[in-house]
Parts: C-alpha cells; structure tokens; sequence
C-alpha cells in the first residue's frame, strides 16, 4: 500500500543538502516533450516506490485511480515565460493526461490554452558537485540533475491553464477543470528502469468551471509564478482548496525532455495596422444667385430760354425754344452676379485596427487523416482499432482517442502502449526512455 508522501519532498531535500544553494529561474524559457506513466492518487500498487519520498502520489483524493499516463508538448512553437495571462497567446502547446483503473479508464484530460510558464534549473542531492546554472546552459556537463545530455536552460518546467475533462471514456467537458503541471528532467532514460534520480511529473486538478469568478481566481492562484517550488505561491496568502485530484511523483516508465525555446515571438507581441481607406466622395452643389441692381438713371435738367425781338416795321415774333443739356450721363444697368458654391466633402473613411495586444487570427484547415497501422512505438496517425497490432486494440480499448483520426497516435498512445503491452509477452513492447 502506498503512504501518503508529499511530491515536494524532494524539493526540501534540495535544501538540506545544498545549504544557502538556491534553484534558480531560467529567465530564457523552455519547453517539454515526451510522456510517461506515473502513479495516480488512491490506493493501489502501480509500481512506485512507496518507500521513497516523492515516489507516489497520495493515497486519497476526490477522484482516486490506479495510474495515470501523460504526454504531448508545451511551449512550441512558442513559448515566452509568462508568470499569469489568462489564455495567453503566448504560449503554445497540447497535453493529455489519462488515469486508469484497471482495465477500464477513468479520467480523461486534454489542454490546448495555457495561462502561465515558467522554467527553473534545479540541483539535485543525487550529484552534490553539480555546477548550477553557467550562461544560457543548465547543468552543464552533468548528466545526473539533467537536463542533459540534450542541452537546455533549465531541468524543470511548469504550466498552468484550463482544460477538458471527462471521468469516463465520454466526451470532455470543455473548460471543467482548473489544472497545474509540474515537470523535471533528470538523468536519461527518465523512468525508474534508469539510473537516479528519476524525472519527475505532477498534475493537479480542481473540478471548477474555469470561466467562472472562481475559475478565474483559482486559476491566479495555482499559476507556475515561482517554478522552482511545487507549492502554490502565485498570490500570497491566497487559500486554495485541496486538488480534486493530485497524481504524480516518479516516472515508472517514460521519459520528460526539456528543450531550448525556439523563440519564436508570440502574436501579442506585434503589432499589426490594417488600414482600409476609401477615396474621397464629394458631393458639389452649385447654387448661382443674381442679384441685378436697377438702372441708375440720371436726367439732366432742361433750361428754355425764350427770346422775343419786336420791331416797329415788321411785327413778328419770333419764338426760338433752344433745349441746352448737360452732358448726359448714360444710363447704366450694372448687373452684379454673385456666385455662392456650397461644397459637402465627406472625410476619407479610414478604418484602424490597431492593438499592442492584438490576436492574430487565421484560418487552418485541417485535413483528418485515416486511420494507419504504424509501430505502436512511433508517434504518427491514429492507429486502426482492428487489423492493426494487438497491441493497438488493447491501447485503444483503455484510451479510445489514440484510435481517433482527428487525433491521433500521440506520445501518450506511446506511453500507453509501454504501460499496456510490455507485461504481456504476447504483445509488442516498446523499449522504455
């Protein structure tokens, strides 16, 4: 029977061993791949040590089970550290995590949006001499605290998020659980079957909408803030309630592979312009208004003068009218035209989209592959669940989405087939690390 041991065991031993010595973070980030199986909260032998601190998970929890398989990949193709931004963009990934209770599954997780990552470079009391962290290198030259001998920044990693769950072999509920995932990358192979220390896995899990006000408060505070400790201490003081489910400890078969970042720069930290700009519309009314005066007539005045001559033969009058005007000023028409133009000018519309946290959005399309029979050692489509290797259809029946075109044959299905097949003689069996 397993005793109940904290998976942080191991983690107080660093301090005892190594005095002031401290874990450090590794400012560059990182990212895993590879998978495994490891114990899984709730009574039962799986096959780890309960003898050794850390080895197993505890032995009661809300959702108990047997073991658990794990697996996939976290930070690629990016993967910036990122303390808490709920759904990041930043950070990119899939990872599945399958519990089992013989022969039948029970619980079945799925995470694709990750709220936080974050690197460290462990020492480790297995290698007292070890170097620590020298340059961008983690342990450089030892191959007992890991990484190596794939070089890395860091040994550890941690992520957190959101994720689907289903306690059966149903379809998951999007968004259910609240999770944590913590991982060390020790000596090669990374189970137990190799050299110590094993690498190490951990997952917790809180049944709690992760979109509700608890969700999002939950999720804060079980963020990977400080990678270098298992315990939640993203929001200090903070009281977070017991996982629903805590299973973990030694890798009994598998291996965790920590890897430099590619660094390739996340979408929120471009910022992209569309500018849609349409010519100008002018809309020109004419309106012409004359205004056109009255002639301006000017009449000179007209002076008679009447001259009367009387002679003493001839009687006559003689009555002369002469008619003198003054220079006549013609008369004028001025015409003014006053010509009002009234020009509406409707402004360029220009529409701006512009965000210094902005998503890219794209469109992917995917293309299902069918079913393919393949080594049940190898990643790759989703293997058929008849005509294939036995060992498929023994994989399959466990784990039904290792037999789903939509998702493949991943390193969990590996990881599964490894856990599955090996103690059956009559089966294929891959070779464990």
């Amino acid at each position: 029977m397993k005793t109940r041991t904290g998976v942080v065991c191991p983690l107080l031993g660093l301090v005892l061993v190594f005095g002031t010595r401290q874990a450090a973070r590794a400012l560059d980030g990182c990212r895993v791949t590879g998978g495994g199986i490891v114990d899984a909260c709730g009574r039962g032998d799986s096959g780890c040590d309960p003898n050794t601190p850390g080895s197993c998970a505890p032995d009661i929890c809300a959702s108990p089970a047997l073991d658990a398989t794990h697996g996939g990949q976290v930070g690629a193709p990016v993967g910036v550290p990122t303390a808490f931004t709920p759904d990041s963009a930043c950070i990119a990934g899939e990872w599945e995590h399958v519990r089992h209770i013989r022969p039948r599954l029970f619980g079945n997780f799925h995470a694709s949006s990750f709220d936080s990552l974050m690197c460290a470079c462990l020492p480790c009391p297995e290698n007292p001499d070890v170097q620590g962290v020298a340059g961008a290198l983690c342990n450089p030259g030892d191959r007992i605290c890991g990484p190596e001998p794939r070089r890395a920044p860091a040994n550890k990693i941690c992520f957190s998020g959101p994720g689907d769950y289903a306690l059966t072999q149903g379809k998951r509920s999007k968004r259910s659980v609240v999770f944590r995932v913590d991982v060390e990358d020790r000596g090669e192979p990374g189970g137990t079957n190799g050299p110590p220390p094993p690498d190490r896995y951990r997952m917790r899990m809180w049944f709690v909408d992760a979109d509700s006000d608890a969700g999002l408060s939950l999720r804060q505070a079980v963020a990977c803030a400080d990678p270098t400790t298992e315990n939640l201490t993203a929001v200090p003081g903070a009281s977070v309630p017991t996982p629903d489910i805590d299973d973990g400890g030694d890798l009994i078969r598998g291996n965790e592979q920590i890897h430099p970042p590619l660094n390739v720069p996340c979408a929120s930290s471009i910022t992209t312009t569309t500018t849609a700009t349409q010519p100008p519309t002018t809309s020109t009314t004419t309106s012409t208004a004359t205004t056109t005066r009255p002639p301006t007539t000017t009449t000179a005045p007209t002076t008679t003068t009447t001259t009367s001559t009387t002679s003493s033969t001839t009687t006559s009058t003689t009555s002369s009218t002469t008619t003198t005007q003054r220079p006549t000023t013609t008369t004028s028409s001025t015409t003014t035209s006053t010509s009002s133009s009234t020009t509406t000018t409707q402004p360029p519309t220009t529409t701006t989209s512009s965000s210094t946290s902005s998503t890219t959005t794209s469109t992917t399309t995917t293309t299902t592959q069918p079913c393919q029979c393949h080594d049940v050692c190898t990643p790759g489509p989703a293997e058929c669940g008849t005509g294939c290797d036995p060992c498929v259809a023994a994989v399959c029946a466990q784990d039904p989405t290792c037999c789903d075109p939509t998702l493949g044959w991943t390193d969990l299905c590996v990881s599964e087939a490894q856990s599955i097949c090996c103690p059956n003689p009559n089966l294929s069996c891959c070779t464990p690390g």
